[in-house]
């Protein structure tokens, strides 16, 4: 596959993805009580329509378009585990929030690579500012499940990868 094809494969998922995501945090922060909690995840929400509204700009301007199947089942996805959150509580969503993010890191990462690759620096750019948010708000759900008496026994997530690892989120020396 071309790496103007990786690029706009990237860019379709993450533009569908950051629906799903901005659709779920819509219903997390509102299961939360009033606090720094629920005013971050709004900030966040409110990122994420930012970063899919630039995605699709960048999207038409390189001749590529969202797909509707994906899209559908990405909001579907996000618009249901929103109202979940209040019933299953605040820690699975957490975690949960924080894993995706660390995968959309990598994701933007890798974006940001190829579009170096071909030489749209300016995409690059947006990118790699992308990537950057993204760690941040992983970052904070990480922190958050790290907070929970379970937190500390789950399984963490690698930001390079995005996946979990067989260690702890802390306890582990190797970081």
């Amino acid at each position: 596959m071309t790496p103007r094809r990786r690029l706009l494969n990237l860019l379709v998922a993450a533009h569908a993805g950051e629906r799903a995501a901005a659709l779920a945090y819509r219903g997390h922060h509102r299961s939360l009580p009033a606090g720094a909690d629920r005013d971050e995840i709004r900030i966040i929400e409110a990122e994420e329509w930012h970063h899919r509204a630039r995605l699709a700009l960048w999207l038409e301007r390189l001749g590529g378009k969202p797909w509707l199947p994906r899209e559908w089942t990405l909001a579907a996805i996000g618009g249901t585990l929103g109202p979940l959150c209040r019933i299953s509580g605040w820690l699975a969503p957490m975690y949960g929030a924080g894993f995706l993010e660390a995968q959309n890191v990598n994701d933007y990462r890798v974006g940001a690579d190829l579009a170096r690759q071909l030489d749209l620096a300016e995409l690059a750019d947006e990118l790699q500012q992308f990537a950057v948010v993204e760690d941040r708000h992983e970052t904070f759900f990480r922190e958050r499940v790290l907070s929970h008496p379970l937190g500390p026994w789950l399984p963490r997530w690698r930001a390079e990868a995005g996946r979990p690892s067989d260690a702890a989120l802390v306890g582990d020396a190797t970081g």
